[in-house]
């Protein structure tokens, strides 16, 4: 493999000849050869490309792939985490370089970063820490020298729906040692500093406390601190490190506490349960257990309060891979969380103005579903689908372990693969793809009205996403068919004997919506 590259120059400047080394037999290199000799040049190294001169094996692996040695670049070790995250890099004694260390949070998402010079001592290092939402959006980033008691704001993020840009501050503003912050509040709020779980951890106010040195000049203002809470795994309340000068009701996963019921921060409304933090479990049995029977209806975050949050419908995976928000309203209607795919955002929208509160519940209970769901919208037309071998309008796809989307068959009634399923429980795949083919239900309008069904292109949009949505918590279908895999017993439930009397109510709740307009 080659790749070949030009500087920017007034005349066309010849940057790098590429050549690409491969261990025998794997896609890992061993080496990049540059062919095109680093042109002179003052000062050198004008173009940040590849150094010449790699070493036979300049790159060296670890058993499950990972780079674990750069030798051209100075890199003696990199020592990577259980997740799969870089947590240290040590240099080559004397390349002159800065060794670094990594720290993440629980979901894996970069909290710090230490710069240590090379030949230099701890009081020379330099640690950037990154503050995040709850989404895992970084909202500023923090400097701290070693050497020195300040604490730098070095920048804001600016966000619309996205992020926008940077706003470079580079300001001081916390003396570790005498404890002075200065502070610029806007506004009378109360400002929630949460982790990643959603607990609020700090709240500060928009009251500025002025701190005066003499009568007459005020030195600076501090922040007034409404609370400050640590907490044990499940949610209690860390006696002797924890503060509350008000009445500031929401802690433990952002949730609201009900101190008339237990005490203060024994008890949190999360909506559908109440929740006793300190034994971890909930006050009424799961609405939702007849999805989850291998589960107790008690036990809150599946008894990982690390790794889990309540579910509260997060299982449709939004734009940065992690998952979606789900709420219904009284009326039925969905409401997903912010991070949720523009895909996502359409389907859900034409469900909800779909007139069918069936189609409604099947989406919200797909997104209770413990399955990872990805959704896609296709415009253009397609005659065949995988080894469907008709014009489908939609499709779904259970995942392998690999976590590659599976064919499914018509004519042998199953995946092309051998799908992932969750441990533990019944029916129940890990992952999925569901396709709806929006060009082929545009196309199939004159079929339809043909056919006498009064219903729009945006209500077969819903219906048949609440079709393909079906075929994901139909969960007896699933284990028959695991068992049929497996040898067990089983009854050969054919995959549209549950969805198609659910379909045909859907139809017709749609045809008596557009009869009433």
């Amino acid at each position: 493999m080659e790749l070949k590259r030009n500087g920017f120059a007034a005349s066309r400047l010849s940057m790098d000849d590429l050549e690409y080394h491969y261990i025998p037999n794997t896609n890992k290199l061993h080496r990049v050869e540059d062919r095109f000799a680093e042109p002179s040049q003052n000062p050198p190294y004008l173009y940040a490309d590849i150094k010449d001169g790699q070493n036979a094996n300049n790159y060296h692996y670890d058993q499950t792939g990972n780079l674990i040695k750069d030798i051209q670049e100075g890199i003696d070790a990199i020592e990577w985490n259980v997740s799969g995250k870089i947590s240290k890099i040590t240099r080559t004694p004397g390349s002159g370089h800065a060794d670094l260390e990594f720290k993440y949070d629980a979901s894996g998402n970069r909290v710090s970063k230490t710069v240590k010079p090379a030949g230099s001592t701890s009081s020379g290092w330099i640690t950037t820490y990154y503050i995040r939402d709850a989404q895992g959006n970084i909202l500023t980033t923090y400097e701290k020298k070693e050497n020195n008691t300040s604490l730098y704001l070095s920048e804001f993020h600016i966000f619309g729906s996205t992020r926008m840009g940077l706003l470079k501050v580079d300001k001081k503003i916390a003396d570790l040692n005498t404890g002075n912050f200065k502070n610029r509040l806007i506004g009378r709020k109360n400002f929630e500093l949460s982790k990643h779980l959603g607990n609020v951890l700090s709240v500060v106010s928009d009251r500025k406390i002025s701190v005066t040195l003499n009568t007459t000049m005020v030195a600076y203002y501090m922040a007034e601190i409404k609370s400050a809470t640590d907490y044990y795994a499940f949610g209690s309340i860390m006696p002797g490190r924890s503060y509350n000068s008000s009445d500031y009701e929401y802690g433990f996963n952002g949730m609201r506490m009900d101190n008339e019921i237990k005490g203060t921060g024994n008890s949190y409304d999360f909506g559908a349960r109440i929740y006793d933090p300190r034994i971890g479990r909930w006050l009424s049995v799961d609405p939702l257990a007849h999805m989850f029977s291998g589960w107790s209806p008690y036990p809150a975050f599946g008894d990982n309060p690390i790794n889990n949050i309540d579910i509260d419908g997060r299982y449709f995976i939004g734009v940065n891979d992690k998952e979606v928000k789900f709420k219904q309203r009284k009326d039925g209607t969905l409401k997903v969380g912010r991070n949720a795919s523009s895909n996502l955002k359409y389907l859900v929208n034409t469900v909800n103005t779909s007139g069918s509160k069936t189609a409604m519940n099947q989406i919200f209970e797909a997104s209770q579903n413990k399955t990872k769901i990805h959704v896609n919208v296709e415009s253009e037309v397609h005659d065949k689908v995988g080894q469907l071998g008709f014009e489908a309008l939609g499709i779904h796809q259970a995942h392998d372990e690999s976590g590659n989307a599976l064919k499914w068959n018509e004519e042998t009634g199953d995946f092309d693969g051998t799908p992932a399923y969750i441990e533990g429980e019944k029916g129940v795949y890990k992952e999925a793809t569901i396709t709806i083919f929006k060009g082929n239900i545009e196309e199939s309008e004159t079929k339809r009205i043909n056919s006498g069904l009064n219903i729009t292109n945006e209500q077969e949009v819903a219906n048949t996403f609440q079709h393909e949505s079906h075929h994901n918590t139909d969960k007896e279908f699933i284990q028959d068919l695991r068992n049929k895999r497996e040898g067990k017993p089983y009854k050969g439930i054919d995959a549209h004997d549950n969805v198609h009397p659910q379909e045909e109510k859907v139809y017709n709740e749609m045809e008596k919506s557009n009869k009433k307009k």
